[in-house]
């Protein structure tokens, strides 16, 4: 109320006068003074609260002064003073406060809105261009493009190794493996390479345009969809190639893999594209539309609301659910199937002889249980996040703790995309055997040059 006040009182004054034009002076002048007098490494949430509403006052003001000079100006050039499109609200930030957050949220997702350095508990204003050598925390530009390259670079080590098929697991489990750490690769390509390049190098690029930003976004939801639901059909593979002795000889073969993985990656892509549509240009220039922002009817427009929950619960409520259910009936299944083993091959409670066919299933449980787990682990904040979110209700994020714990959420999200590699090391003897092979090939060729060049 007090901005809308604040703004009407220069459209109420006489147009013929400059006492608007001093004013607004006036604002930008204290606006601007304010802000160099301010120590931006150390500013109080006070004096970030008394700057943001300065900026606030003056963008609003400057949205009427077309209204307000109309009246001195030659009729010949009144069409070009067009009144606001936008008319101020009666509430200080707005009518629909949850959709504003939630469209930030979007923009911190797509976007990389987070100024590098900036401590994550601060506020995020439109006017305050910070970076890390502003508040000396942090890291450079080109320090956080390096890390964001190590999860596509982990992926793609892990999709060569097991491509070669080396590595002492079935076809099946290998095609599951590479389905994965594939789909990993996009999103760290689409979700996190592309933010950090766009954001730091090319903020102004064809990547902002409104076409090319919604794209990435499906291509973002359906990278994210495919690697969620790739472990969901590995773990069930597991659970059949273990608990389901009859169906494992016809499900659990390579071309069912394929089948499986083709079906559901083309399935999942599909349901991403209305994503594209949910997506408008948040400002236009020269006829071009740039950055995206949702439209205002997904918040209002049944079909949207339901695409909303459908998709929330299908990625990754419903994959949290299947992958513990699965890993419960596959535990359950191999204690009371190892107490049989033992009573038929006659063991007593101190023997521990040596079983094949048990040490086999173990190596498997460990794989299945060691890539779930970290699933499970890396998105339960994500799932609490979300949970909280709907059963209290909130509009937006009321303190540090809670704005911290949702980007905490988004970042193990983002981790998870990199951590099956580092498994397989730990899990897969053969595995690291190749890694290590790979890595001294480099060395051997060289070596086995100079012996051929030296006579």
């Amino acid at each position: 109320m007090a901005l809308q006040a604040g703004s009407h009182c220069i459209v109420a004054g006489d147009g013929r006068s400059s006492g608007g034009s001093d004013r607004l002076t006036g604002l930008d002048t204290g606006r601007t003074a304010f802000a160099i007098t301010v120590d931006k490494g150390h500013m109080s949430e006070a004096h970030q609260d008394a700057l943001g509403l300065l900026c606030g006052a003056y963008f609003e003001i400057n949205n009427i002064r077309p209204s307000a000079i109309r009246p001195v100006t030659n009729p010949n050039l009144t069409s070009l003073c067009k009144p606001p499109s936008v008319q101020p609200p009666n509430l200080l930030f707005g009518g629909d406060l949850a959709k504003r957050v939630k469209e930030l949220h979007e923009d911190v997702k797509t976007m990389g809105l987070i100024k590098p350095g900036g401590k994550l508990g601060k506020r995020v204003f439109p006017y305050w261009q910070g970076t890390s050598s502003d508040t000396g925390e942090g890291t450079s530009h080109s320090a956080s493009q390096s890390r964001s390259w190590q999860p596509a670079t982990v992926n793609l080590v892990a999709i060569v190794i097991l491509s070669r098929g080396k590595c002492g697991l079935s076809t099946c489990t290998t095609r599951y493996l590479v389905a994965m750490a594939a789909a990993d690769l996009l999103v760290a390509i689409t979700d996190v390479i592309l933010v950090q390049i766009k954001y730091h190098y090319f903020n102004r690029s064809f990547l902002s345009i409104t076409p090319v930003c919604s794209v990435n976004v499906v291509l973002q939801s359906a990278a994210t969809d495919c690697s969620v639901w790739f472990t969901v059909t590995f773990t069930f593979d597991r659970f059949v190639a273990i608990c389901c002795q009859k169906l494992k000889t016809k499900y659990c073969s390579g071309k069912t893999a394929a089948v499986v993985l083709a079906t559901a990656g083309v399935l999942l892509c599909l349901k991403n594209v209305p994503r594209y549509f949910t997506r408008e240009p948040r400002t236009i220039i020269d006829n071009v539309p740039w950055v995206c922002r949702l439209v205002d009817s997904y918040f209002t427009d049944p079909g949207w609301v339901a695409f909303d929950w459908f998709d929330t619960v299908l990625t990754p409520l419903l994959p949290f659910a299947v992958i513990l259910l699965l890993n419960a009936l596959t535990v359950r299944h191999i204690l009371v199937a190892s107490r049989v083993r033992k009573g038929l091959r006659g063991e007593s409670k101190g023997e521990n002889r040596s079983d094949p066919e048990m040490e086999s299933r173990r190596r498997s449980m460990v794989l299945l249980f060691t890539i779930s787990g970290s699933f499970i682990l890396l998105w339960l904040t994500l799932v609490v996040n979300f949970v909280y979110y709907h059963i209290t209700a909130i509009g937006n994020v009321k303190n540090d703790s809670q704005y911290i714990f949702f980007y905490v959420a988004y970042l193990l999200r983002n981790v998870s995309c990199c951590t099956n590699t580092f498994i397989y090391m730990v899990t897969q003897s053969r595995f690291r055997d190749q890694v290590k092979s790979a890595v001294k090939y480099p060395l051997t060729s060289v070596l086995r040059l100079i012996n051929k060049s030296v006579p």
